[in-house]
């Protein structure tokens, strides 16, 4: 149950991390938000007057509606409530819907188990050999089992961490020479959701190998070579954590490749459809 433990500990800390822990910092931002906006519709108004303005209906009505809809989401509560909980939700089902923690506590379980066959398996006076096959059995579970917790408790701490600054990502979208900010926090979200669905199909795939291994090691104890079965055993949970490793990879580049391009393509097509509007006028 260590891993379980582990898991505990995270929600413990976790469980304060939430959109309700940034209200000060929220409730702060309100007159800005009020005022930038106030700002904004006579500065508009103006440029209508002016004559500036190209498509002042459309483009006044359409910043605007973006504008109210975004500062009203950020001081609704349930919206707000929504949002955290789809994305906490999206993490769940990249998950699996089960824990990790406790799939590593049953392969900890049979790993000592195999452990303890093999020293008692050493029919010697001092079973040197026995203590040997289990420390290196042991130490490779060790590797294999650190990097994995390793990855699954920061995906999961920072997810909480972008839940948190859900308010304050969702307002910058409304500064343009911000708005940069908010396409990181949706990339930091893809990337942290593809960790979760990627690693979590590595481990449930294959753990199974190394389960089926220590399965048959604890059929067959008396048949095999202790040493060569445990480096045997080492090595294939190396080749485990090293598989964790370049799922996180796989993650990030796609999270990175997928989502680093997307401000420019929005701001593209709102351009090409600005252009083509002021070409149908003239």
């Amino acid at each position: 149950m260590i891993y379980r433990v582990i898991e505990d500990m995270i929600h413990t800390i976790t469980d304060k991390l939430t959109a309700a822990a940034v209200s000060p910092q929220v409730n702060a931002l309100e007159t800005v938000l009020y005022l930038y906006l106030t700002v904004w519709i006579l500065f508009r108004g103006y440029m209508i007057l002016a004559g500036k303005s190209q498509d002042p209906i459309k483009d006044l009505l359409f910043d605007f509606a973006i504008k109210a809809a975004v500062i009203t989401i950020i001081f609704s509560p349930t919206w707000i409530t929504l949002i955290s909980n789809a994305i906490d939700g999206l993490n769940s089902w990249a998950s699996g819907s089960t824990s990790l923690f406790g799939r590593m506590d049953d392969l900890l379980k049979k790993t000592f188990d195999v452990s303890s066959i093999m020293i008692d398996q050493d029919r010697s006076m001092v079973p040197i050999a026995g203590y040997f096959s289990a420390m290196i059995l042991i130490s490779g579970f060790v590797v294999f089992s650190f990097l994995t917790i390793f990855i699954i408790a920061s995906t999961t701490i920072m997810l909480k961490i972008l839940i948190m600054l859900t308010p304050i990502m969702l307002a910058t979208t409304i500064f343009k020479w911000i708005k940069d900010v908010f396409a990181s926090w949706i990339r930091l979200i893809v990337a942290n959701t593809l960790t979760v669905l990627i690693v979590g199909m590595f481990i449930n795939t294959l753990d199974k190998s190394y389960e089926n291994v220590i399965d048959q090691t604890r059929a067959q104890i008396s048949d095999v070579d202790l040493l060569m079965k445990s480096f045997e055993i080492l090595i294939l949970t190396l080749f485990l954590a090293l598989a964790i490793l370049i799922a996180k990879e796989i993650a990030q580049q796609l999270a990175s490749a997928s989502i680093e391009h997307l401000p420019q393509s929005l701001y593209g097509r709102y351009g090409n459809w600005k252009y083509k509007n002021k070409s149908r006028k003239k």
